[in-house]
């Protein structure tokens, strides 16, 4: 769906909330298939550095529908640096592929200088949440100076990957910050660990985020203390090879 035109969008401006909303409706279905209907909604404030978005994902078809979805974040430089760090509330971590086994998983929350020998990472992490199920990862610059918050239920996205792919800028120097319903691994085997989301007819699927931009360091330090409250005294668990 995401290599799909919406057949409708709206860009709507409240003068007297103070906002500005870009609104669209992207299909993907054929004939005798799945019929899926996407919802989106990105609103921002006047003067403000957060977005916020709601997508909401409706079977308007007459038969069970399937779907996955992953939200593939990319930051880049200036952002990434040499010496950013991701910041989460962590249960668990483990790689995400054979490459990433070999490679180990000391320092996966630490970014490199770009290398055009790099070859590129992918983790899977557990979060931590709130009693509401609402959690956060932060990634900031090596002089804690600016940093880009992702905000996003567990209920909702229950799934994260992380993408390093700290190449030469020219080649794309870029991580990506994943939530998701599944992994990105095929179709087949998400749906084989019971990761795939199952839609009756009319049934809908939604889910909110939020993207902060902190361009202070006070503001930095106090999305590192949010992510310390929900880490707690919890010791994540660090595999070595790949899990289920």
């Amino acid at each position: 769906i995401a290599n799909r035109p919406a057949h409708q969008v709206d860009l709507v401006v409240d003068d007297v909330a103070g906002t500005i909303s870009l609104r669209g409706i992207v299909e993907e279905s054929r004939f005798h298939f799945q019929k899926l209907r996407l919802h989106t909604a990105y609103t921002t404030r006047f003067g403000a550095s957060r977005i916020d978005w709601h997508d909401e994902v409706e079977n308007f078809g007459g038969s069970i529908a399937k779907m996955q979805m992953l939200y593939h974040t990319n930051i880049g430089q200036p952002q990434l640096d040499a010496g950013s760090r991701l910041l989460v509330p962590l249960d668990w971590v483990a790689p995400g592929n054979s490459d990433t086994v070999a490679m180990g998983t000391a320092n996966w929350d630490l970014y490199t200088a770009p290398d055009a020998s790099f070859r590129q990472q992918v983790y899977q992490l557990g979060l931590r949440s709130n009693e509401r199920k609402e959690s956060m990862v932060l990634l900031k610059n090596a002089a804690g100076s600016s940093g880009v918050q992702l905000s996003f239920n567990v209920e909702q996205l229950p799934c994260f990957a992380l993408w390093r792919n700290l190449v030469a800028a020219a080649d794309g120097y870029v991580t990506g910050l994943e939530p998701g319903t599944s992994l990105p691994n095929p179709r087949t085997v998400e749906e084989r660990r019971g990761r795939i989301v199952c839609l009756q007819p009319g049934e809908k699927w939604q889910a909110d985020l939020a993207l902060d931009w902190h361009n202070e360091p006070s503001a930095v330090a106090r999305a590192e203390q949010s992510i310390a409250e929900l880490q707690g005294s919890h010791q994540p668990v660090v595999h070595t090879d790949i899990v289920d």
